[in-house]
């Protein structure tokens, strides 16, 4: 915690949010040193910290956010239920603080895959709601490329097509679907 809040006041203006370096419980692997956002909307770990500890993103696992801050911007939104709600919350704490990894703090994580509908669903839902256009329709196209190509014509995987799509279709309606997001992508994030 003291790590924690000495990166989060040394820079300026003071951190919005402040995270540790995430290691895996099981083998010691770092894991994410906070998160970048990609040209086609995706979400993804960084394993070299930014010289400055600054991220575009830290993963809900173990954050600090003053009370100031949470007042200012809110809290998690519910909107998503799980996946990508961090992501969402860093960013709207972004838009007037840093989001800081702090390098010299660690924590371990016991963590999984993204279940394929929630990954869909809520990376469209994400940049519907802050108003993206471009990565949402890059988000579209890509994650279309991957129930077409990747799913349904080289895996025959049908059911992940499947629950893929749907995850996009509620993206988009904001519905969300219960027993869906089991369906896991085969070794890939």
């Amino acid at each position: 915690m003291e790590e924690l809040i000495a990166a989060g006041e040394a820079c300026s203006p003071a951190a919005g949010q402040v995270g540790p370096r995430l290691y895996r419980s099981g083998s010691g692997a770092l894991w994410s040193t906070g998160g970048r956002i990609t040209a086609t909307g995706s979400a993804r770990h960084r394993l070299r910290a930014a010289e400055d500890g600054r991220a575009a993103w830290l993963d809900g696992a173990c954050v600090l956010v003053s009370e100031e801050v949470r007042r200012q911007v809110g809290g998690w939104s519910e909107r998503f239920f799980l996946y990508w709600e961090d992501v969402e919350y860093s960013l709207r704490i972004g838009e007037s603080r840093p989001v800081i990894c702090a390098n010299l703090a660690s924590a371990e994580q016991d963590t999984g895959m993204t279940p394929i509908y929630y990954g869909a669903r809520n990376r469209i839902l994400l940049w519907r709601m802050r108003r993206r256009p471009l990565l949402v329709s890059t988000s579209l196209v890509r994650l279309l490329a991957v129930v077409v190509l990747r799913d349904w014509l080289w895996n025959r995987d049908y059911r992940s097509a499947h629950v893929r799509a749907v995850g996009l279709r509620h993206g988009f309606s904001e519905a969300l679907a219960k027993g869906l997001g089991q369906v896991r992508e085969r070794g890939s994030r």
